[in-house]
């Protein structure tokens, strides 16, 4: 549980501050729903405290925020010299997912995310479409490769293969 949290504080996801067994997280995932305070005149989103048993806060489940899933994307179509990987990688910065995007020698464009279900849901539904100028003809999903299963501290653009 506790590599979880420090992979989302390195990721930029998060802000936390551990105080005896306690962490105090200050950003809550993108997306996540917290509400803000009512009674402040920000909008600035109500803290979420981490114990050891668990979340408390509003609008959090734990699984929001433990459970990272991991996929591998292959992108079919015109995606090379259309900017496909750099606005891949810029959208999964903004969804707080990370992995590695690269272009590959067949004319595809691999991919690899780690996020929650439903950022890994919306980066797909950005992926099968793709900026402007690509067209994407299909998006195959598989389990990732054995090699590349670790845990990533941001979105990367790798080198081509």
């Amino acid at each position: 549980m506790w590599k979880a949290l420090d992979h989302l504080c390195r990721a930029g996801v998060l802000s936390a501050k551990p105080r005896r067994g306690v962490v105090v997280v200050n950003k809550p995932l993108p997306g996540a729903g917290v509400a803000p305070a009512q009674d402040r005149a920000d909008s600035s989103p109500r803290q979420l405290t981490m114990e050891f048993r668990g979340f408390h806060g509003s609008g959090h489940a734990q699984e929001e925020i433990l459970q990272l899933r991991t996929i591998q994307l292959r992108v079919i179509g015109r995606v090379q010299g259309v900017g496909y990987r750099e606005a891949l990688r810029s959208e999964a910065e903004r969804l707080g997912v990370t992995g590695w995007v690269r272009n590959l020698a067949d004319g595809s464009v691999q991919a690899l995310a780690q996020g929650s279900d439903a950022a890994l849901e919306a980066l797909l539904a950005w992926a099968r479409r793709g900026p402007p100028a690509a067209r994407v003809e299909r998006v195959a999903t598989q389990a990732p490769d054995p090699d590349h299963l670790r845990s990533y501290a941001r979105f990367e653009r790798w080198p081509s293969t």
